[in-house]
Order: structure tokens, then sequence, then C-alpha cells
């Protein structure tokens, strides 16, 4: 696996992690960020969605 995807997998890690130690859903979490709860689970599985789609 390149290095850009194990990176990529970790944040998105990393980002559930932080998002489950705060007590909040994935639609919660996109809420506050302003973001598609698709893109935010997008994320959490290593999938990164595109800077345009991220956003409202």
């Amino acid at each position: 696996m390149p290095d850009a995807q194990k990176a990529i997998e970790n944040v998105g890690r990393r980002v559930a992690e932080l998002r489950e130690a705060k007590g909040l859903t994935q639609e919660a979490f996109a809420e506050i960020v302003g973001m598609q709860v698709q893109n935010v689970r997008m994320i959490e599985s290593g999938r990164p969605a595109g800077a345009r789609e991220a956003t409202r």
C-alpha cells in the first residue's frame, strides 16, 4: 500500500477515535464541521472526499 494511502487511513481512524471520544455521532460531527455525513464516513473509512464535495 502506498504511503499516502496509509496516511489517509491513519487520519481517518484518528478522526473517528476523536469523534467517538467526544461522544459524537457521525451526523453530529458532520453538522459541527460543516460537512455532509457521507463525506465524514468516507474520510473515516480511509477514502478521502474531494475538497469541493466535502463542504456543503
